[in-house]
This record gives C-alpha cells, structure tokens and sequence, in this order.
C-alpha cells in the first residue's frame, strides 16, 4: 500500500476507535454534554476529516479546526471512498 494510503487507513482506524469510545460512554450514563465524551466525538471527526484529506492528496492538515478542515474537505472535487478491511 503506498504510504499515503497506509497514513489515511490508520487515521480513519483510529477516528473510528474514538467514535466507538465516545458511543461506549454516552451509553454508560455520559451524556453529550460530559466533556470526556465531547473529546472523543470531536477526535474522531477530526480525524475522519482528515482521513479523507489526506487520501485525496496525500497530507494531513497541520490544524485541529472542525470548520476549517470541513472547508478543506468541501473543497475536494472527489467522490467519497469507503475502506474495505
């Protein structure tokens, strides 16, 4: 796999580990407000934000702005690609 896919794979693992933790926490009781579950929900768009980015052009942003990579991401000219495992 070239290492910019490779790069892409393993941060979408990882949104998608953070997204699972957030769902396990909000499901014990956490609600959306708690701060350790907010954490994980945003490190894990984050993180698929970026996933995306960096498979269209091989780098991952330099910048932990939800709004600014979302602009990024609207501003790819890509269909969306799905991971197979």
């Amino acid at each position: 796999m070239r290492d910019h896919l490779q790069l892409a794979y393993n941060t979408f693992r990882m949104a998608e580990a953070d997204f699972v933790a957030a769902e396990l926490l909000k499901s014990a009781g956490f609600d959306f407000q708690n701060c350790l579950t907010f954490t994980h929900y945003q490190q894990a768009t984050e993180k698929f934000f970026k996933s995306y980015l960096c498979l269209q052009n091989g780098e991952v942003p330099k910048t932990h702005f939800l709004e600014k990579l979302n602009d990024m991401c609207r501003q790819v000219k890509s269909p969306v690609v799905r991971f197979e495992h």
